[in-house]
């Protein structure tokens, strides 16, 4: 067998070897006594659904306006008011009021 045969058979033994769980006490932590731990704190997303809301709301009352006013539909024109995040939120809301507000 020439020495890159050799090697070949050395890491293939070693890839396998990896993949067999260890040992019963082997690299496990000991258990610890008592209850089992808390859950973290929520993940962060409800904050960004909050300004999601706000950003409907805020549509809502400019399409509401728009629509009263007898003015055509152009979320476009608040665009101070939502960001990227909230842009589809606040257009869900400025359309839906035009809609229903309009004469």
């Amino acid at each position: 067998m020439n020495p890159f045969q050799s090697l070949a058979v050395v890491v293939g033994a070693v890839a396998l070897s990896s993949c067999i769980p260890p040992a019963p006490g082997g690299y496990y932590p000991p258990p610890v006594p008592g209850p089992p731990p808390m859950p973290g704190p929520p993940v962060p997303g409800g904050a960004l659904q909050a300004q999601r809301d706000q950003a409907y709301q805020q549509g809502w009352g400019f399409g509401r306006k728009d629509a009263m006013q007898h003015r055509q539909a152009n979320y476009l024109l608040y665009n101070n008011y939502y960001t990227s995040a909230t842009k589809q939120a606040f257009a869900n809301g400025y359309m839906n009021a035009y809609r229903r507000f309009r004469h």
